[in-house]
């Protein structure tokens, strides 16, 4: 049984590592001593494997590694420090350099390492190669993780900025439209309104999709001796307006909002009794002066009250915008539309009725324009002089949307109120989560001259949005699923 050595032990290597640091502290220490008090002539420091090991740390191995900085040298200094420790080397040299005659002879005496030095040393080997490889590893992650995240925020944030120019484009809040909506009824599917609108082309008992407009609105009317036009108008009402049918669930006319602020029998008197006695029979509530109409008569009053036609403070899903400002007005129609993601997993679920919710869902933010043009009360571009009256009475399709290929009969593009018709805002690869508009007044202040209140005030719009990526997206960056949300303010153009 062979006995090994103290210099064979990898410990007895680290305890004269040790005391050379100590012995060079008191040597110094001594040296500095003698210099200052004993003028005595300085004596050579002993050497030491400490200051040996210094001196490889800081300058041949830096120099010779940064000379030559391969996988070759590391490995060769890498081999130099284990030498040191495990061949009993007592100063630090190159690896690769060649033996001597002596110190071939003196390696022939020495028995090697044993069993669990190699197993330490390869053990703090691999600890080490394991480390720095994580190390770059997690460098590349988050380098990769960090241009992602920047590219992500960099194309909402770009959206979002489109978003806010084709706002600032769209004009003051249409109030015709919200009145519509109002009547129509606010119901969602899809994430959007479940009933369709007519656009303010269609008005009561006119039907969506087809070549009955009904082409001519309603007017308010006190009746006698009791009932009376107020705030609320008399849409749904039917002793307060002339079609005598309640306007529940029916497209409005555009234009048939303004109406809302008129009464045109303000005396609330019988003016049928009225033209009786003056010998004209037939005449209705209204007709002051029995000339078979309700209006242009003493009795028309603008009552500078009107209908809300949206609950204040409240988000709406959809934001309807109009643009008198050009040549031709326009207006702007934008609605969330929520499906169900084609990429998404099978499991992941899509309720798109009502609002929609899901993590297998996708929203698109959709728009619709028109454009307004003086066509008649039955939109045929036809009919007599007094049907061209210089007022928006049809409101088509603008160009580039897909409803502007198709004519009806009447060789205009009316929209029809159905999905195909509404084009995307953003790519493909952006998931609305949700969009919330918030409009203030919530009734057309320059018609409530009466009014007293905030509704006298600029309108504005505050805009709540939540943007995400399509699956087919975060599979491919293969991150963290990146979420903004923003909330801006935007006063509207008149």
């Amino acid at each position: 049984m062979s006995i090994r050595k103290p210099e064979d032990n990898l410990w007895f290597h680290v305890y004269r590592l040790c005391a050379g640091f100590v012995s060079s502290l008191a040597n110094a220490l001594v040296m500095v001593f003698d210099s200052a008090f004993r003028k005595e002539k300085r004596k050579k420091m002993p050497s030491n494997h400490f200051l040996s090991s210094l001196h490889f740390l800081l300058h041949e191995f830096p120099k010779s590694f940064w000379k030559f900085p391969t996988g070759i040298g590391i490995g060769r200094s890498v081999g130099t420090v284990l030498l040191y420790f495990f061949g009993n080397r007592r100063y630090f040299t190159e690896a690769s350099e060649a033996p001597t005659a002596s110190q071939k002879a003196k390696n022939s005496k020495r028995s090697g390492f044993t069993l669990i030095e190699m197993v330490i040393s390869i053990t703090l080997f691999s600890g080490i190669l394991l480390a720095a490889f994580s190390a770059f590893g997690n460098i590349a992650h988050f380098k990769n993780k960090i241009v992602s995240d920047v590219d992500v925020y960099e194309q909402l944030y770009v959206s979002v900025e489109q978003l806010t120019t084709i706002i600032k484009d769209g004009g003051d809040i249409d109030y015709e439209e919200y009145f519509n909506r109002s009547v129509l009824g606010t119901s969602l599917s899809w994430g959007h309104y479940h009933v369709p609108s007519g656009y303010g082309n269609y008005g009561s008992d006119g039907t969506l999709k087809t070549l009955t407009f009904w082409n001519s609105g309603y007017h308010c009317r006190s009746s006698s001796p009791t009932s009376s036009v107020t705030s609320s108008g008399c849409a749904l009402d039917v002793a307060l307006n002339d079609s005598s049918v309640s306007q529940a669930g029916k497209n409005q006319r555009y234009g048939q909002y303004k109406l809302q602020f008129f009464d045109y029998n303000s005396r609330g008197n019988n003016d049928t009794t009225i033209c009786d006695g003056r010998g004209k029979p037939g005449k209705s509530l209204g007709d002051q002066d029995c000339d078979n109409s309700i209006t242009g008569d003493y009795d028309d009053e603008s009552l500078g009250l009107g209908p809300a036609v949206f609950p204040k403070n409240l988000p709406l899903p959809e934001l309807y915008l109009v643009n008198k400002s050009g040549a031709i007005p326009t207006r702007l129609f934008l609605r969330l539309k929520i499906e169900r993601d084609p990429d998404a997993p099978p499991t992941a679920p899509c309720d798109t009725t009502g609002a929609g919710s899901g993590s297998g869902c996708i929203g698109r933010l959709q728009m619709l324009r028109l454009i307004g043009k003086d066509l008649g009360s039955d939109h045929a571009k036809t009919g007599s002089a007094p049907s061209y009256d210089g007022k928006i009475d049809t409101w088509e399709c603008q160009q580039d949307f897909p409803c502007r290929s198709v004519k009806n009969m009447y060789d205009n593009y009316l929209p029809t109120g159905v999905d195909s018709e509404w084009i995307d805002v953003f790519s493909r690869d952006i998931s609305v989560n949700s969009a919330q508009f918030f409009l203030n007044p919530n009734l057309d202040y320059n018609l409530a001259w009466k009014d007293t209140s905030d509704t006298l005030a600029n309108s504005y719009l505050r805009m709540r949005l939540s943007l995400g990526y399509s699956w087919k997206k975060r599979k491919l960056i293969k991150l963290a699923v990146p979420e903004i949300n923003i909330t801006t303010t935007l006063n509207l153009r008149k």
